[in-house]
């Protein structure tokens, strides 16, 4: 069906507001951890948006990520206390 000239102004009007608003954010993983990661957001209705904007706000308030996950192994690693804290 086609759009009429009043709904392709709405559409062009609309664009034309909402130009730049939005930024694309994306990444790469294997084909399996993809396939985990799918799993456990919608298990947890998560959207993938939300996951990063989650962890950014976590690392923001001092949670440091990046001590708890090994790349190598794929896996979450708990470090053993230090006795300097």
């Amino acid at each position: 069906m086609a759009r009429s000239e009043a709904q392709k102004r709405a559409d062009k009007k609309y664009v034309e507001t909402h130009k730049g608003s939005r930024k694309k954010f994306s990444t790469e993983f294997s084909t399996t951890e993809a396939e985990q990661i799918d799993v456990i957001l919608t298990n947890y209705n998560i959207s993938k948006a939300d996951l990063v904007r989650r962890a950014t706000e976590r690392i923001t308030q001092g949670d440091d990520l990046t001590g708890y996950y090994d790349r190598e192994s794929g896996r979450i690693i708990h470090p053993e206390p230090s006795d300097e804290e």
